[in-house]
């Protein structure tokens, strides 16, 4: 039974598995950028799960951030319009999800937001920021207070982050 666990939930290996966007996720290369930012490659790979189930091509619109981020912090970017950057900021991206307004934050050049749509650039992104948050809250929060940040930019236990943490753990720990 845990064997059909860690194939449904998407155990790492060499060889990927398949995903719901088609293709192939690379656990080969999901565990080396998660290692090069010294994060849990399961812990990845339970964010992965959560946030896209596996698909590279997914993307959520986050009207909080267009309001309470990117109206704050207008800016364009590259060559694209503004109204392309704006929408883009608040929008999430990729495997891990990750807000283009959090990308850019962290330094992400690429013109267009759909690059994080790559598993490779999306999942370096993402573990960037985990690797950030973890930097900042795991002495005093620990991973839960990381991963309720992942979600919210906050490590303290508000509602929103205690049921995402729940999501987490309960993919985590099957993994």
């Amino acid at each position: 039974m845990k064997r059909e666990l860690r194939r449904i939930i998407g155990a790492l290996d060499n060889e990927g598995e398949e995903t719901k966007g088609g293709g192939r996720m690379p656990g080969g290369a999901i565990a080396e950028i998660a290692d090069s930012f010294f994060l849990p490659q399961d812990l990845v790979v339970a964010i992965i799960r959560v946030e896209s189930g596996g698909n590279p091509q997914a993307m959520r619109y986050e009207p909080g951030y267009l309001r309470h981020h990117v109206e704050q912090n207008p800016r364009r970017f590259g060559e694209v319009s503004s109204d392309t950057e704006r929408i883009g900021r608040s929008m999430s991206w990729g495997p891990m999800l990750i807000v283009g307004q959090i990308a850019r934050e962290r330094g992400f050049q690429g013109t267009f937001f759909t690059e994080l749509c790559d598993w490779e650039v999306g999942v370096e992104w993402g573990c960037r920021y985990l690797a950030w948050l973890k930097a900042l809250h795991f002495d005093q929060y620990g991973w839960d207070g990381v991963i309720r940040a992942y979600h919210t930019r906050l490590p303290l236990p508000t509602e929103e982050g205690r049921l995402y943490l729940e999501k987490i753990r309960a993919v985590w720990r099957l993994v």
